[in-house]
């Protein structure tokens, strides 16, 4: 037995000796991976992406909240409440409050969207005649024949648009309900994911670590707990921040008298929780809109004041206050990494790019102390 595995291995070296016979086994496993790669296994492919497509909303949905509400479960733990009561009153509190929505914001927001599609057209035709009301006068008249045709092209698009949906809305209802029902099935995925992320935290990191080599789980853990509360950090910020937005909104339009006040307060705090530092900014441009559309003038400056003043409140004062020194982000760099990822993956790139600027931080930070440590540079 020992004659025939010393044979075989001697074979083996001398197969593999030889340049040329290198050569050749490399040219056909190269062949064999370029096949696997471009033959289609789509009995083994599509089964992966549909199931990867399926989990990776709940899947990041559940992290994030899981950020938010997991400094609030450690702290009824260590008061003596058990983390499984504690979750389950989190979660009987988050019930109420999704009810509490959908029966009292839901419907408004509803009908304000419906009443704004409505009165658009009509709305775009005053618009129009006030337009060239301004355009008499001398100053505007060099640049009346460019406004005029900037102006009459979007009326264009506009209704060419609105003929699209109009036209494809009985045809996209099938799709539409399907992807309706999609979207629920994969809400429904998120409670239990939660609720095994926020019960099992202490396991899920032991877990992972103990798949690697021993002398890597040390500087894993230390990494993997820096992210985790930099992330906590950060989502529970920008929790507060855009409720808070929303809320100073909500009122600050009303009393301005603004159209659609609540569901232009909605946006702008949905887009500040998603893009740190500058989401309120960017809320304010539809709601400019909306003012200069179907208000005076007068309404305009009143819309910008109020956004200006909540911008600059929440990036000088609350922003600071909230996030500290713990992120150490500078808004100059916030600015650079938002433009850059528009530029390449639009609104998905400006979503995940701050988190995954932190998280590449973390591992280049911690790379260097081990490097200043090691090396005789430093």
């Amino acid at each position: 037995m020992i004659d025939k595995l010393q044979g075989l291995k001697k074979n083996t070296e001398a197969i593999f000796s030889g340049r040329y016979n290198r050569f050749i086994i490399g040219f056909v496993l190269t062949l064999l991976a370029l096949w696997f790669l471009f033959n289609p296994l789509n009995f083994l492919i599509n089964p992966l992406l549909s199931f990867f497509e399926l989990i990776l909303f709940p899947t990041v949905l559940s992290a994030i909240l899981y950020y938010i509400f997991d400094p609030l479960i450690d702290w009824l733990e260590v008061h003596k409440v058990s983390r499984t009561v504690s979750i389950s009153l989190l979660f009987t509190v988050l019930s109420l409050l999704f009810v509490l929505i959908g029966f009292l914001i839901v419907p408004t927001i509803s009908d304000q969207v419906t009443t704004f599609i409505r009165h658009l057209p009509k709305e775009l035709k005053e618009l129009n005649k006030q337009l060239q009301d301004w355009l008499k006068e001398p100053f505007l008249r060099p640049f009346r024949d460019e406004i005029n045709a900037q102006f009459d092209q979007a009326n264009v698009y506009i209704s060419k648009y609105g003929a699209q949906i109009s036209s494809k809305t009985f045809h996209g209802i099938g799709s539409f309900v399907g992807y309706t029902f999609k979207i629920l099935a994969e809400l429904i995925i998120v409670p239990f994911m939660l609720f095994f992320l926020l019960k099992d935290k202490k396991r899920i990191l032991p877990a992972v670590t103990n798949l690697l080599p021993v002398k890597f789980r040390s500087a894993t853990e230390k990494v993997s707990k820096e992210i985790h509360d930099k992330f906590s950090i950060y989502f529970r910020a920008q929790l507060i921040m855009g409720t808070a937005v929303t809320a100073l909104l909500m009122v600050s339009l009303k009393i301005a008298g603004l159209k659609y006040g609540l569901t232009l307060a909605i946006i702008t705090g949905i887009l500040n929780f998603l893009i740190p530092s500058f989401g309120a900014g960017i809320g304010a441009i539809p709601a400019i809109i909306v003012a200069f559309l179907m208000d005076s003038p007068w309404r305009v400056l009143a819309v910008f004041i109020i956004y200006y003043v909540i911008q600059h409140t929440e990036s000088h004062l609350v922003a600071p206050l909230l996030l500290g020194t713990k992120l150490s982000v500078h808004p100059l760099t916030i600015l650079i990494l938002l433009i850059w990822a528009w530029e390449n993956y639009k609104f998905a790139g400006v979503v995940v790019i701050i988190p995954l600027y932190m998280i590449i931080k973390v591992i280049i930070t911690f790379a260097f102390e081990w490097y200043k440590e090691v090396s005789d540079h430093y």
